[in-house]
């Protein structure tokens, strides 16, 4: 198992990773973020596009809620001309989101989509 920090570490590891955070979808909080240095994207600036992104999550997990799916989110994209952002739900922590920022030419999406499951499921949060 892997701690907060250590998972946004592991996060930012993945080819093109340019910033990791990690929160609560429900409240909007964001718990913490990690970037790599030297990278324009800073703190308080991830901050706010996590709280603006679990707005997107909430609509879409109401909306889970009115039809008659048997089934579950598990990530969500939002593409740039240059970034990829991800966002993936953690199933073992009720409410809680990864938030990875990807470089467009450096990135493989279906790499980090899988290393993020990985990351995701081997998370402690306390």
């Amino acid at each position: 198992m892997a701690t907060i920090p250590e998972s946004l570490q592991q996060a930012l590891e993945i080819d093109g990773a340019l910033a990791s955070a990690l929160g609560n979808w429900k409240s909007g909080e964001c718990m913490e973020v990690q970037t790599i240095p030297g990278q324009e994207a800073s703190h308080s600036a991830i901050e706010t596009a996590f709280s603006q992104y679990t707005k997107v999550i909430r609509v879409r997990s109401e909306a889970l809620d009115h039809v008659s799916l048997d089934d579950s989110l598990e990530d969500i994209l939002i593409s740039f001309n240059d970034r990829i952002h991800l966002l993936r739900l953690v199933e073992t922590a009720p409410h809680v989101v990864f938030f990875l920022v990807l470089d467009r030419k450096q990135a493989n999406l279906a790499v980090a989509r899988m290393a993020m499951a990985q990351i995701s499921n081997h998370l402690t949060v306390s």
